[in-house]
């Protein structure tokens, strides 16, 4: 099973400010930042995502479906079985809908191998909202045929 960690903020930029200083951390061994991409939504409500994997991998491909079905599902899907098809439940979603006000940035990442409450007490020190759920798959390419069924 992989975890899905969502930490919202109330700045459009401070998403961009944790992940640059936790890629700092991860230099130093003491952060692992394989899967995540940080959104940030302006005045006008439009959603930018920033991808922070590795973009030349060859499971790259794999990796934007992936965030592609988890953001889209997330922010445009209110249909209970759309949701339920990749892992996520409607109270997260609208947890995360309710976060992404206009001016504002959130951090989803993907954790794997990790000890969850470790990853939480190291993010806590930022002041985000932290949420967090299992997704019933191992990796990308579960996700990828999980959604598609």
């Amino acid at each position: 099973m992989s975890q899905l960690l969502i930490v919202g903020f109330n700045e459009k930029y401070k998403a961009d400010e944790v992940m640059l200083d936790l890629l700092k951390k991860e230099q130093q061994n003491l952060a692992d930042l394989e899967d995540a991409v940080v959104l940030t939504k302006n005045a006008q409500e439009k959603v930018r995502v920033k991808p922070y994997y590795d973009l030349l991998s060859a499971t790259k491909g794999n990796k934007s479906q992936f965030w592609g079905s988890i953001i889209n599902t997330i922010l445009e899907s209110s249909d209970p079985e759309a949701l339920s098809k990749i892992g996520l439940n409607q109270q997260i979603c609208s947890e995360l809908q309710e976060m992404m006000k206009p001016n504002t940035s959130a951090i989803l990442a993907l954790l794997k191998k990790v000890d969850l409450e470790q990853a939480i007490a190291e993010i806590q020190e930022y002041q985000g909202k932290i949420l967090h759920t299992t997704l019933p798959f191992e990796n990308e390419e579960e996700l990828v045929t999980y959604s598609q069924r």
